[in-house]
């Protein structure tokens, strides 16, 4: 049995990642409840595997998503 480490990404690492996308629309989408995510404190932590699924909807694209 094989398990994935799962990797919580701020929410400017996620903007980052997203190349395009401000880390205040990611912020209002977290607000609205659109884009799920993990609060610790006064933390906003964001799961990469959601934040792929949500953006690119399959993991055939999770290719374009650019690596740090």
């Amino acid at each position: 049995m094989s398990e994935e480490k799962l990797k919580l990404l701020t929410v400017r690492e996620a903007a980052d990642k997203l190349e395009r996308m401000s880390p205040y629309i990611l912020r209002k989408m977290i607000k609205s409840g659109e884009l799920p995510c993990v609060r610790y404190g006064r933390k906003i932590f964001i799961r990469e595997d959601v934040l792929k699924e949500h953006f690119f909807g399959s993991d055939s694209a999770m290719s374009t998503v650019k690596d740090t």
